[in-house]
């Protein structure tokens, strides 16, 4: 008689990794893909590289900035992991134009404040 399939220890970490890490990880990529769609690149290859990197920079700012919704706004990170990792690989191909916006806003608020006093 065959043995029913049993998941060892180490499978139900992993397979409670995947449940919970998966849809973020599918945001990320569906994100750098807008943003590799929206990109001309010379090759496939170019493509594939591009691909990776957007969803790296993706997988390493999502937890913090997921962490930075919920104590600014109360929303739980857990909720919020996919929509961000998706806008972050979605705008990780224009980080030097957003880095150049946000800190122009951020000094344009801090001279006004330096004015005032």
């Amino acid at each position: 008689m065959p043995q029913d399939p049993q998941l060892s220890g180490v499978g139900v970490v992993a397979l409670a990794l995947l449940s919970h890490y998966a849809p973020t990880l599918v945001a990320a990529v569906l994100g750098a893909l807008v943003a590799v769609g929206a990109t001309s690149t010379a090759t496939r290859w170019q493509a594939a590289r591009l691909l990776v990197v957007l969803v790296g920079i993706a997988v390493v700012f999502t937890g913090f900035l997921a962490w930075w919704v919920e104590e600014r706004f109360g929303l739980p990170a857990a909720k919020t992991t996919p929509p961000i990792a998706f806008v972050v690989a979605w705008l990780a191909d224009r980080l030097p134009i957003v880095k150049d916006r946000l800190l122009g806003r951020l000094l344009g608020r801090a001279e006004r404040a330096i004015d005032e006093v």
